[in-house]
């Protein structure tokens, strides 16, 4: 029984993944309700033939086609799982780690991060474990919100200054956003890049957004084509959650220090004005 190309590397595939070389970072499944993915996957439209080889690869039917000659990622539908790449003979499919970095002004180590990463690469520890409260403090003036803040009664007044009993304290943070003078200088943590290995489990978990994704260098934002944009807005309503699309005049601009490379932008352009930009 003779079988096509498309057909001996769906089986290949899936054998490999049995036989346990799914292992592989480009043959995981990272399910975007779970993990946060950690790779950036893309086509490169100069080298993509059009050949539709990677399409009964994907389950999640994440790779489209919408009247244009090169094939481009969903990323609202792809999860990150790789399984598209072997099939592509051009080798235009592009996986790329995505990394990340901790912003310290929004983290008040918690902790959560470090439960997490202590299962993987042990790369997040803290930079300071104890919270402590600044001269600013003026707990006559205030209406003693920390104070109320706190679940654990960890914190108590003594004259005119906030004290914190760090044997209750669990850092949970309350306390710092609730104080009316920034008085409160939480726990920090910090993160050894040497030692991560993007798995990604302490971005979820970070309530307080603290954790940032960094996008590989060559994953920039898109360009819009002016020739072609009928300043029709639809992009400016796909872009709410980060309003990284502006009006300028009657055109539509990007603001690449807003702008995530989502893409939904292209979804949402019935006229191909966007345009994606590798360095």
């Amino acid at each position: 029984m003779s079988i096509d190309r498309r057909e001996f590397l769906k089986r290949t595939c899936s054998l490999l993944t049995l036989a346990g070389v799914g292992s592989i970072p480009f043959l995981q499944s990272c399910s975007k309700n779970g993990v946060s993915p950690f790779y950036v996957i893309a086509i490169d439209a100069n080298t993509c033939i059009g050949c539709g080889e990677c399409l009964p690869a994907c389950i999640y039917n994440a790779i489209n086609l919408p009247e244009r000659s090169k094939y481009w990622i969903n990323i609202d539908k792809c999860v990150e799982c790789g399984k598209c790449k072997p099939f592509c003979e051009p080798d235009a499919i592009t996986i790329s780690l995505i990394s990340y970095q901790i912003n310290t002004d929004k983290c008040v180590g918690c902790g959560k991060c470090i439960e997490k990463c202590k299962t993987e690469g042990n790369c997040i520890s803290y930079e300071r474990d104890s919270y402590s409260v600044r001269n600013r403090c003026k707990p006559n003036s205030c209406n003693k919100q920390c104070k109320a803040a706190c679940p654990e009664g960890a914190i108590t007044i003594n004259g005119d200054k906030a004290v914190i009993d760090m044997k209750k304290c669990t850092r949970c943070g309350k306390c710092v956003s609730v104080c009316p003078f920034e008085a409160i200088n939480p726990a920090k943590v910090k993160m050894d890049a040497a030692k991560c290995n993007h798995c990604g489990k302490c971005y979820p978990v970070c309530e307080f957004e603290a954790i940032k994704k960094i996008y590989p260098t060559d994953y920039l934002p898109p360009k819009i084509d002016m020739q072609k944009c009928t300043s029709c807005g639809k992009c400016l309503d796909a872009c709410l959650e980060f309003n990284a699309i502006e009006r300028e005049i009657h055109l539509a601009t990007v603001n690449t220090q807003k702008c995530t490379a989502c893409e939904k932008c292209f979804d949402a352009c019935r006229f191909d004005s966007f345009q994606r930009v590798r360095s």
